[in-house]
């Protein structure tokens, strides 16, 4: 698990190394939950919710061990809830996958994704036999209009193995929106993350047909905010380009103040309300886009911003979706924003492309 020489060890050439991914022994059954109680800057320790029942869950007084190279998701750090996969080593339990916020619940009715159906579809296929070909020849798809406009949200309402429907949670304005019930038509090739099953909550795309308004692109969880999400690499390209031009290329290192700090009661970040805003330079600041998933990313700095939390986030800064004040072109291009400080993390807020 990486978490190194223990305490009583001694160093030398008899040093025992630590435990490679090779090693890892997967842990079979549902998603753990716990609380981050520790972290050292590229490895933590979470305190699980429940008892885990395995041979080594006792060892380092029950903690499961997480490097920075499992999480998969933003985190808030010491005192997050967090779920994750569970494996195990030589030295303990670890945590791979860890995402923000409490296990999912297990639901037995989750639509299949596209690689799942098509495994299960073939065995389906043999148990038919001779009958299936009652059926005759299979009908092709209705020809498909794609709706433009922003990601749709709403909820599963019934599951049939391949397909399913969804209740919008917005009346939709189309001329067919009203077949079905309002309900819109969700088939298991148009599923492209994981679901949790009849109840779940998930965003897509719409399209129509002569049967009325189908779902593309369904992903688990809302649709997000109507605010520009930074999109590839090549497309950011030339704005960055021309937009680090502008910026210039001189470096330099930003201290952070003494605490005549000013607050900022914004109210934005993870909607939680819990930690106030400081602002800790008024001045903009410039950076680039390296990360962007969906509502959240990293950002570059271009000067080094001297902070004791720079080191816990690897010397980038936190960008949410709801600090983007303006078209932003994608991962690459160059921005300018305000530095701010809530509770234990560094934001880039007021983004906007660098003048």
């Amino acid at each position: 698990m990486g978490w190194g020489q223990q305490k009583g060890e001694k160093g030398g050439k008899g040093k025992k190394s630590s435990p490679t991914k090779a090693e890892r022994e997967s842990v079979s059954g549902p998603r753990q939950e716990g609380t981050i109680v520790e972290w050292k800057g590229s490895f933590g320790w979470i305190q699980p919710s429940k008892e885990i029942k395995h041979a080594n869950a006792h060892k380092h007084g029950g903690k499961v061990f997480l490097s920075a190279e499992d999480v998969s998701d933003e985190l808030d750090g010491v005192g997050a809830v967090v779920n994750f996969d569970l494996y195990a080593d030589s030295s303990g339990m670890g945590a791979t996958d860890c995402k923000n916020g409490p296990a999912p619940v297990q639901k037995p009715t989750a639509p299949a994704t596209k690689g799942a159906a098509k495994a299960a579809g073939k065995g389906a296929g043999k148990d038919k036999g001779k009958d299936s070909a009652k059926a005759g020849k299979k009908r092709d798809a209705p020809e498909r209009e794609d709706i433009s406009g922003p990601r749709q949200t709403g909820t599963i309402l019934d599951w049939k193995g391949s397909f399913g429907w969804i209740q919008p949670s917005k009346p939709i304005e189309h001329e067919l929106a009203q077949r079905r019930g309002g309900k819109v038509f969700l088939s298991v090739e148009d599923v492209t993350t994981e679901l949790e099953g009849v109840g779940a909550v998930v965003n897509f795309t719409l399209y129509a047909d002569t049967s009325g308004l189908g779902a593309a692109d369904c992903k688990a969880g809302p649709a997000p905010a109507g605010k520009a999400s930074p999109p590839t690499k090549g497309a950011a390209k030339g704005a960055a380009k021309g937009a680090g031009k502008a910026a210039g290329n001189g470096k330099a290192t930003w201290q952070a103040p003494e605490p005549a700090e000013k607050k900022q009661n914004t109210g934005k970040g993870k909607g939680k309300g819990k930690d106030e805003r400081t602002i800790l330079h008024e001045e903009p600041l410039i950076g680039t886009i390296t990360e962007w998933k969906g509502t959240s990313g990293w950002v570059k700095p271009q000067d080094t911003i001297d902070h004791p939390l720079m080191q816990k986030q690897r010397g980038d800064l936190v960008l949410l979706q709801t600090d983007v004040e303006a078209e932003i072109e994608g991962v690459g291009a160059v921005i300018q924003f305000i530095l701010v400080q809530e509770g234990t993390r560094l934001l880039a807020a007021h983004v906007k492309p660098a003048e």
